[in-house]
């Protein structure tokens, strides 16, 4: 089922914490054996949510792009409270692909600044990368500050796993935006731009 691709809605969706997690969302509705649909999450930073995800403009541009492109793209922007880590971002993947939101493929994220701490917590969890691999088909971190912070072997889980990281940082990024696109670089074999 193919809706406007254009089309911006919000959605608010229980996923076993005390509030519901908000999101905005445009583009087709998943299935799991849509293999031709690319999954784009986006997560909110320190102070960059969902809003600011719709208000810059970034998200009415991918559902353009979707439109254009002629390949589906189904982008939600996430209001994932940053305290909840990977088991946060575990419950939300599977509470968005039960109420159809995601197929429950692997995923591509978008964790701007504080976010990435969730997708470095998903390596973390059970001391090895299988929810990692489960929800993160590739990620994209924004200045995430937090990859100063973690284990070479939890990074490295990433390399191993095969997930491809495009490491993204401002040339009015801080030192630590810098730092971290470089430490993914040198650890996890990701791109990196500047």
């Amino acid at each position: 089922h193919y809706a406007d691709p254009t089309q911006i809605t919000l959605k608010f969706v229980e996923y076993g914490v005390e509030e519901p997690l908000p999101l905005f969302r445009c583009g087709p509705e998943p299935s799991y054996f849509d293999t031709g649909l690319t999954e784009l999450v986006l997560l909110r930073g320190a102070s960059y949510t969902k809003d600011q995800w719709v208000n810059s403009g970034i998200l009415e541009m991918l559902c353009i792009l979707n439109k254009a492109a002629g390949k589906p793209l189904s982008v939600s922007a996430l209001d994932l409270p940053l305290k909840y880590g990977g088991e946060g971002l575990s419950k939300a993947f599977d509470a968005l692909t039960s109420e159809r939101l995601l197929s429950g493929r692997p995923a591509i994220f978008i964790t701007p600044s504080a976010s990435g701490i969730s997708i470095i917590n998903l390596g973390q969890i059970g001391g090895n990368s299988t929810e990692l691999v489960r929800i993160v088909k590739a990620w994209i971190p924004v200045a995430t500050k937090y990859v100063n912070n973690v284990s070479y072997s939890t990074l490295v889980q990433f390399k191993k796993a095969k997930i491809p990281i495009l490491a993204i940082h401002g040339d009015k990024d801080d030192w630590y935006g810098h730092a971290s696109t470089q430490r993914l670089r040198t650890i996890a074999d990701a791109k990196r731009v500047e």
